[in-house]
């Protein structure tokens, strides 16, 4: 998981207070400030191109509005989700691979769905009522 940047203190006197949070700013934040040179906007967000903590060189920091950022952060969150899904997958694909059953062969004519079907339709009968089951004997 990405990591924060360290948030470093500097004083009012400082040329970059204003881009800061009452002397509070990010390791970041005032390494992109010192880089341009001026203070930066309250809607311009900081992001490392790596998502390394351990890295907020300029060349690895990427200036981005809050909607920008938004969606980065986003589709990073959903990468690692989709790769902890896939992950989850094997693992259990493996599982069943132990029991012997394929799921890519698994189909509605395999015995284990045709008692399952009979066993619902069964309790479908007997949650009916009683008026139904003799329609259902006619059948």
């Amino acid at each position: 998981m990405a990591s924060r940047s360290k948030i470093v203190r500097i004083g009012k006197e400082h040329p970059f207070y204003r881009t800061s949070n009452k002397g509070s700013i990010s390791e970041s934040r005032l390494a992109m400030a010192n880089h341009l040179g001026r203070n930066l906007l309250e809607n311009e967000i900081v992001l490392r191109k790596d998502t390394d903590g351990a890295y907020d060189t300029v060349s690895n920091l990427v200036i981005l509005s809050r909607k920008e950022a938004h969606a980065v952060n986003y589709l990073r969150r959903l990468n690692k989700l989709i790769l902890w899904m896939q992950n989850e997958k094997a693992i259990l694909e493996n599982n069943l691979a132990e029991f012997g059953i394929d799921i890519n062969t698994l189909s509605r004519d395999d015995n284990r769905y045709r008692d399952v079907d009979r066993d619902r339709e069964a309790y479908d009968r007997r949650s009916r009522g009683r008026g139904d089951d003799k329609a259902d004997e006619m059948e």
